[in-house]
């Protein structure tokens, strides 16, 4: 089930804004000096598959100016989630800007040595997540 609101509001909703603080991997962005940040992928995976908490933050840009900042999180006892924001781009109308949080099955990782993605997680790579709560800006 996904629950899904508009707010002209610029306040996160309670589910992003209170969530669990969890031990951090890092942040692994696109086009900054030391991206890919092979450290933190390899951290939030060894986390993961230890089932230790922990998160990792990516952000990424799309081919229209948007960007997405994505919390991929291991919370325990098998439980995983990704947290996200989406911000449009002055060229992106096809999603609306907001936030959302899946929870998930398991994590996907990229193994595809030499590409600038390898070792990180992907979101919802093969249908291991449902979208449960959604925001539009």
């Amino acid at each position: 089930m996904t629950v899904t609101a508009c707010s002209g509001s610029t306040e996160p909703p309670s589910w992003f804004a209170q969530r669990t603080e969890l031990p951090s991997c890092g942040e692994d962005e696109e086009h900054t000096a030391g991206y890919p940040d092979r450290e933190a992928r390899t951290c939030f995976r060894e986390a993961f598959e230890a089932d230790r908490p922990a998160e990792l933050t990516r952000l990424t840009y799309g081919d229209e100016g948007e960007s997405i900042r994505t919390h991929f999180r291991v919370l325990g006892s098998a439980r995983y989630e990704i947290v996200g924001q989406h911000f449009d781009g002055p060229a992106d109308g096809s999603d609306p800007s907001g936030r959302g949080r899946y929870e998930c099955d398991r994590f996907v990782f990229v193994d595809e040595p030499g590409a600038g993605s390898d070792g990180a997680p992907e979101t919802n790579a093969a249908g291991e997540c449902e979208q449960v709560e959604h925001v539009s800006a």
